[in-house]
C-alpha cells in the first residue's frame, strides 16, 4: 500500500513540473511573438521614414560630385558560342554597390541591414546600367522575381539581379577550329555621363574575384582560360560615358572536330588509296571506290561548314578539307591516267592483231611469223588475262608511295602551322 501511495505522490509532482515547463514555453513564445511584431513594426516605420520625401529622380550627391558605382558579377552559366550568329548567351548575377546618404539609418541590434523586396527597388534611385553589346536580355521571375536589395546603416546600397543576356561577339575564324576567341561583357551608364556616375570594378568584395566563374561551369566546345577587366570612358556626341568591360578568353576544344571531321577525312583519303592495288582491268571497282570517296569528302565538308557563317576568308578547316578532297580526287584522276595508257595499249594490240590476221591470210600455208610480246600480263581473281602497259603499271607503283608520303608531309605542315600550341580536347 505504501508503494501505491508513493507512486501517486510522485505522479502528481511530475504533472505539476510538466505544467510549469509548458507554461514557461508558452510565455517565451508569446514574448518572442511580441518581440518579432515589434521589430517588424519598427522596420516598417524605418522604411517609411527613409522613403518619406525621397525623390528617386535625383541621384545621390547630385550637383556636388560624381558618384561611384562598384560592380561585380557571378557567371553561373555560359551557353554555347554561336558562330553563325556571332554571339554568346550568358547567365549572370549582376551586383551593384553605391552610396545613397538619404537611405542611411541608425544601427541597432535588430536593425543592422535592411533587406527589401522588388517593389522597393522601384521607389529608390538606381543606376541606369545597361549592356552595351547586348542583343537581347531578360530577367528571371521563377518562382519569384530574382532581385535582391540590401541597405546598410551607412547608406551603402547593394542591388543584385539575375538575368540572361545574349551578347554580340565578333569572332575571328581564320584559325577555326584551333581558334582562341575573346568575347566581352560591356556595361555602361545609359542616362548619366562620366561626370555624374562613374563605374568601377568592385575589388573590395569578400571573394576577391570581381568576375567570379562558377566552379561547376562546363562548356562542351570551349574552355575559359582568362578573364581580363577594363575600366574605360566612351566618348559620344552627348558626352563621355563610363563603362566596364570584362573580356572572357575561350580556347576551343578540339575533341569534337577530331571525331567528326579530322579522323573521318583522313580515313576517307586512306581508303581512296586502295584503288592503287586494284587491277586496272576492273573499272567498276576503281571508279566506284573513287566516286564514293569523293562524295564522302564532300558530305564531311558540308557537315563541318554548316554551323559556320559565310565568311569571305579561308579558315584552317577549309584548307584541311580541301587538301583531303584534292587527294581523293587525285586518286580518281590517277586511274583515269592509268586507264588512258591501258586503252592505248589495247588499241595497239588490236591493231597489231588485225595486221597479223591480214598477214596470215596473205602468207602461204605452213609458214610462221615470229612475234614478240611487249606487254605485261597480270592475273585477276576471275583468271581472265588482261594486258596493260608498263607505263600504267609504273604509275600505280609510284602512286602507292607518293600519295601517302606527300599527304603525311602536308598533314604535318598543317598541324604545325595551325596548332602550334597545346591542343585542348
Amino acid at each position: 500500500m505504501w508503494m501505491l501511495a508513493f507512486l501517486a505522490v510522485f505522479n502528481s509532482g511530475n504533472d505539476s513540473v510538466a505544467k510549469e515547463v509548458l507554461n514557461r514555453n508558452f510565455s517565451t513564445t508569446r514574448e518572442r511573438t511580441a518581440s518579432w511584431k515589434e521589430i517588424a513594426r519598427n522596420r516598417s516605420q524605418l522604411v517609411s521614414d527613409l522613403l518619406h520625401g525621397y525623390d528617386k529622380r535625383i541621384r545621390p550627391y547630385t550637383g556636388v560630385l560624381p558618384m561611384d558605382v562598384r560592380v561585380d558579377m557571378l557567371v553561373s552559366n555560359i551557353w554555347a558560342i554561336e558562330e553563325a550568329r556571332m554571339d554568346f548567351t550568358i547567365d549572370i548575377y549582376l551586383r551593384q554597390y553605391w552610396e545613397d546618404p538619404r537611405l542611411a539609418f541608425k544601427e541597432t541590434d535588430t536593425q543592422k541591414t535592411l533587406t527589401l523586396n522588388r517593389q522597393t527597388i522601384e521607389e529608390i534611385w538606381v543606376p541606369s546600367t545597361y549592356f552595351f553589346n547586348a542583343k537581347k536580355a531578360y530577367f528571371h521571375d521563377v518562382t519569384t522575381d530574382n532581385y535582391l536589395l540590401q541597405i546598410d546603416p551607412s547608406g551603402i546600397v547593394f542591388y543584385s539581379v539575375r538575368l540572361t543576356v545574349t551578347l554580340a561577339c565578333n569572332l575571328n575564324l581564320h584559325m577555326f577550329p584551333h581558334d582562341v576567341q575573346t568575347c566581352s561583357v560591356m556595361l555602361e551608364s545609359y542616362g548619366y555621363q562620366a561626370t555624374e556616375v562613374y563605374y568601377k570594378w568592385n575589388s573590395r568584395n569578400s571573394t576577391g574575384d570581381v568576375v567570379y566563374i562558377a566552379e561547376d561551369l562546363e562548356m562542351p566546345q570551349f574552355m575559359i582560360t582568362k578573364v581580363e577587366l577594363e575600366e574605360r570612358t566612351n566618348l559620344y556626341n552627348i558626352g563621355p560615358h563610363s563603362a566596364l568591360v570584362a573580356k572572357l578568353t575561350f580556347h576551343r576544344r578540339l575533341g569534337y572536330y577530331m571525331i567528326q571531321t579530322y579522323v573521318p577525312s583522313m580515313l576517307t583519303v586512306t581508303i581512296s588509296w586502295f584503288s592503287f592495288w586494284i587491277s586496272p582491268d576492273s573499272p567498276p571497282a576503281r571508279v566506284g571506290l573513287g566516286i564514293t570517296t569523293v562524295l564522302t569528302m564532300i558530305t564531311i565538308s558540308n557537315s563541318a561548314r554548316a554551323p559556320l557563317p559565310k565568311v569571305s576568308y579561308t579558315k584552317a578547316i577549309d584548307w584541311f578539307l580541301l587538301m583531303c578532297l584534292v587527294y581523293v580526287f587525285g586518286a580518281l584522276m590517277e586511274y583515269a591516267i592509268v586507264n588512258f595508257y591501258s586503252f592505248k595499249v589495247r588499241q595497239r594490240r588490236q591493231k597489231g592483231n588485225r595486221k597479223a590476221e591480214q598477214e596470215d591470210n596473205d602468207e602461204p600455208e605452213g609458214s610462221e611469223m615470229p612475234t614478240q610480246n611487249k606487254f605485261h600480263y597480270f592475273w585477276n581473281p576471275y583468271e581472265t588475262p588482261f594486258v596493260t602497259s608498263g607505263t600504267a603499271y609504273t604509275i600505280d607503283k609510284y602512286a602507292r608511295l607518293s600519295f601517302p608520303v606527300t599527304f603525311a608531309v602536308l598533314n604535318s605542315v598543317y598541324w604545325i602551322v595551325y596548332a602550334p600550341d597545346k591542343v585542348i580536347f
